[in-house]
């Protein structure tokens, strides 16, 4: 046997043990159960941040609490958020369909037994990345009930005073509904809809004049709010 082979015969052996350890590791994670719980709630608890990421409380700026645009449904959700009313938010959630993805960043969940592709209603939420949840996900509220709470500790409260109201969807390409979208002074934003509340986002990194000066970067504003000067 040359040393050609010799070389060849143990690259071979190496491969195939790696190859039987993957496969071992692979095996024990399929065997692990799979989590019941749904990932939205998670998100308002933890919010995942990039790395490196270092978030920035808002500073004081923003319109006087009780500040309103004169569109019931908006005014509605601003209502809520000041009152840090979870119950009443969930009220509002206006759930739409999207069809349903394999697991993934910002994946659309499939119930039990359908397959990929089929229409689910979901209401979806964003820190950083995103989340849908499907109607009837018993954690909405649970989620809802931290994503409004008063919390100095934690970086990603939510300050309620609404820094501006934008015109137009949160995500142009995306099929969430959405005709305006309330920026609070912390950085969360609120997608509402002609019917409800669509999707909540929360920037990584910095506040609600941040997330303005970002969007108009990114394409034209049109305010039916302005910023407060």
């Amino acid at each position: 046997m040359t040393h050609l082979t010799h070389a060849r015969l143990i690259a071979l052996v190496l491969c195939l043990a790696l190859a039987l350890t993957f496969a071992c590791t692979s095996d024990s994670k399929d065997e692990e159960p799979t989590a019941t719980a749904s990932p939205f709630a998670t998100l308002f608890a933890s919010p995942t941040v990039e790395p490196g990421a270092t978030p920035v409380a808002a500073v004081s700026l923003g319109h006087p609490l009780g500040t309103r645009t004169g569109m019931p449904v908006v005014d509605a959700v601003i209502a809520a958020a000041e009152a840090r009313d979870a119950e009443r938010m969930v009220e509002l959630i206006h759930y739409y369909e999207l069809p349903c993805t394999e697991p993934g960043i910002a994946a659309v969940p499939c119930p039990a037994g359908k397959p990929i592709g089929t229409p689910v209603e979901v209401f979806g939420w964003g820190t950083c990345e995103g989340v849908f949840a499907l109607k009837g996900d018993p954690t909405i509220e649970e989620s809802m009930t931290m994503s409004v709470a008063e919390d100095e500790a934690n970086p990603y409260a939510l300050d309620p005073r609404v820094y501006a109201v934008v015109r137009g969807p949160l995500f142009p390409r995306e099929a969430i509904p959405g005709e305006a979208l309330i920026v609070f002074a912390s950085g969360r934003v609120a997608s509402v809809s002609s019917e409800g509340l669509t999707y909540l986002s929360q920037m990584c990194v910095g506040n609600g004049e941040d997330w303005v000066e970002r969007r108009k970067q990114q394409m034209s504003v049109g305010f039916i709010l302005q910023p407060p000067t």
